[in-house]
């Protein structure tokens, strides 16, 4: 007997392997390129990024927002369940046990003689007619054990996909940290934006009004004509017309901003100034290599990528035979006072071979293997969008510059020719038009100035969300906190 028991644990142990073997891909492709090819690089290191603008309401916000909002809610409750999972899976390595108890009562009763009295009066009867009765009573308690050697590392390779799985999952909660942050500081913008661009248009109503004023008065001392009045009133009317608008978006904006920290619209407590502050210095950005590591979208395909690997093996293991052991103890007796007396000790072993299956468990294989491909080809697609998107920022940023210095560039000029137009205006050598239209471009050209400062800063926000960033690990122990 021990001999036997000897073969069977040696043979276990010679054959607990897994038939698949299972590649790594924890480490970045061969083909990353060394550097970028739009070379823009500074030397401050970046923490948590937004507050480069140095935005006291902004950063106050964001930090509330990692904290309330409810889509980071969700994804830590998707993580609760992946670490669920792991202890679902991992429960299959260890045996399973179960006890049963009951008892039974019987009776059984004939009113007519059946013959039973010949076997004698134990039964209740005699040898000739009457009634007959007896009772049975059974008790039992069963303790039984079910346990899945692990022959070819079947279950410990689901157990390792799903904590891969749950690694992923952490990383999709920083994922969603670094979009919520970028969504939050483009929102800010906007409705400071149109804080700013109100502010201005009240200032050039002001203006509007102030020369309405004058033409209206130059047109009553027969110095100037109605066109000149109706021109001015035309002008007037435009620039309130564009006060709406820009109320509706700065309102709009507040209240997306009241979602996103998790409060119903419009309970936001905060007032926005209309201060867009100027483009903070140049970061360092981090090598083409490390971004696979930086950027929490492509650390959790890769975790899922291996994750996947291990479901494969997962697949193989479940073509080759299972070898389950059930033993179990039981305790039976028909009198409760001698319970303990009769035992029964069954020690059973199955071993499950697939034989027919119409072809299943093979194609299950392939299509897990057609899964770690798939989400190979989407890491390599996400890794060259996550390039692609720093190179846009460092080529867009450049051009920005460029296009604000031109903006500044042109205001000056602007300015120069309404001052030239209303001198000759008053002079009589040329009509209010030219005044007007000098007018119309140094003011649009202001509102413009407005709108690309804010999309100079939205570019580099773009670029500090592209290269993701160790601060993320930050806010999820403090989200962790947070959740207790």
């Amino acid at each position: 007997m021990d001999k036997i028991l000897y073969i069977i644990i040696s043979t276990i142990c010679l054959i607990a392997c897994s038939p698949y073997d299972v590649r790594d891909h924890s480490k970045a492709p061969q083909s990353i390129p060394i550097s970028y090819h739009n070379t823009n690089n500074g030397e401050k290191q970046i923490g948590y990024w937004w507050e480069e603008f140095a935005d006291g309401d902004l950063n106050n916000i964001v930090d509330q927002a990692l904290l309330q909002n409810f889509e980071v809610k969700q994804a830590w409750h998707r993580l609760r369940q992946a670490a669920a999972i792991i202890n679902i899976d991992r429960s299959q390595l260890y045996p399973q046990v179960e006890v049963r108890t009951g008892g039974t009562y019987n009776r059984f009763e004939d009113s007519e003689d059946q013959g039973f009295g010949a076997f004698g009066g134990g039964f209740g009867g005699g040898g000739g007619g009457g009634a007959f009765a007896f009772n049975q009573e059974r008790y039992f308690f069963n303790a039984g054990l079910s346990f899945e050697v692990d022959l070819w590392k079947r279950i410990s390779s689901q157990v390792k996909a799903s904590r891969l799985r749950y690694e992923a999952g952490k990383e999709d909660i920083k994922q969603t940290m670094l979009l919520l942050s970028a969504t939050i500081v483009e929102t800010w913008f906007t409705a400071q934006e149109q804080q700013a661009a109100l502010h201005l248009l009240n200032n050039q109503i002001e203006v509007a009004t102030t020369l309405l004023e004058l033409t209206e008065l130059r047109f009553g001392l027969g110095r100037g004509s109605a066109v000149d009045v109706l021109q001015q009133r035309q002008q007037l009317a435009a620039l309130e017309g564009q006060i709406p608008g820009a109320r509706s978006l700065l309102k709009t904006s507040l209240q997306q901003l009241a979602v996103l920290m998790g409060l119903p619209p419009g309970k936001l407590d905060v007032k926005t100034s209309g201060y867009l502050p100027e483009l903070p210095p140049f970061p360092n950005v981090i090598d083409p290599k490390m971004l696979m590591y930086n950027r929490p979208d492509l650390r959790s395909i890769m975790l899922q990528l291996q994750a996947a690997e291990y479901e494969i093996a997962v697949a193989v293991a479940d073509r080759l035979p299972r070898f389950v052991i059930t033993p179990s103890y039981e305790w039976a007796t028909t009198k409760i006072s001698t319970f303990f007396h009769q035992e029964i000790l069954n020690i059973i072993g199955n071993l499950t071979a697939p034989i027919f299956d119409g072809g299943r468990r093979e194609e299950e294989v392939e299509r897990r293997k057609a899964v770690v491909d798939e989400i190979a080809n989407r890491l390599a697609d996400t890794y060259l969008k996550a390039l692609l998107e720093i190179e846009n920022a460092f080529v867009q940023e450049k051009e920005q510059l460029k296009l604000m210095a031109n903006i500044k560039q042109q205001i000056a000029l602007a300015q120069k020719t309404l001052e030239e137009s209303k001198s000759r205006y008053v002079n009589g050598l040329n009509d209010y038009l030219t005044v007007i239209v000098a007018l119309q471009n140094l003011q649009n050209l202001q509102r413009q100035q407005i709108a690309q400062q804010r999309n100079l800063l939205l570019i580099r926000a773009q670029l500090y969300r592209a290269m993701g960033g160790n601060w993320l690990q930050n806010s999820l122990v403090n989200l962790q906190e947070e959740m207790k």
